[in-house]
């Protein structure tokens, strides 16, 4: 696993003492944490002699290792092989707020992950009314669906009751949407690559 690739910025640390590196794990940790930060950002901009934005970057950036490699359940030697050409000896200090604190990673991840709704099962019944006793000539055709979709916590079902004209449309709304998803899946893809 590299995960040099998508923390390059984080070089900037190489020129700065272990106290900035620690000064900066704290502030992602109140990033984390949902406190406030911009006071934070502003000190350190001054202190280093940076631009807020520089900072703010940095600051997202070890937000995201922290929880990327607690999410990727990433070992040491996996972490310090990936990491150590960008931080060289203070991969280590990084490493330690890792593990320190990897309970607390898990309970933030648990707590932003989405809880996606699943397709379970589809059962439908076809029923055609060709004839009538009081009309000449009748028609009609009505489709019985029961959906199931299921996420962490529990199953639904939804009933439909449709007409042909109503299922060609219902049939064109679920071909969007399963497209629409489709592209979003490969936008993140794309995106972690």
């Amino acid at each position: 696993m590299d995960l040099s690739a998508n923390y390059e910025e984080l070089t900037f640390f190489q020129l700065h003492s272990e106290d900035v590196l620690k000064d900066f794990i704290g502030i992602a940790w109140e990033s984390l944490m949902n406190k406030s930060k911009s006071k934070s950002y502003a000190h350190a901009a001054v202190k280093l002699n940076t631009e807020y934005v520089t900072i703010e970057k940095l600051v997202g950036k070890l937000s995201q290792l922290l929880l990327e490699c607690t999410k990727l359940k990433v070992t040491m030697s996996e972490f310090v092989d990936s990491l150590q050409p960008i931080l060289l000896d203070k991969v280590f200090l990084l490493w330690e707020s890792v593990v320190v604190k990897k309970e607390i990673l898990s309970e933030i991840l648990r707590k932003t992950d989405i809880n996606h709704v699943e397709f379970s099962t589809l059962n439908w019944r076809f029923e055609n009314t060709l004839a009538s006793k009081t009309l000449e000539s009748y028609e009609n055709t009505n489709l019985f669906m029961e959906l199931q979709l299921k996420d962490k916590y529990s199953k639904k079902h939804h009933h439909f009751v449709v007409n042909i004209p109503n299922l060609f449309h219902l049939t064109n709304i679920l071909e969007v949407a399963l497209n629409e998803t489709k592209t979003s899946h490969v936008r993140r893809v794309s995106a972690i690559n």
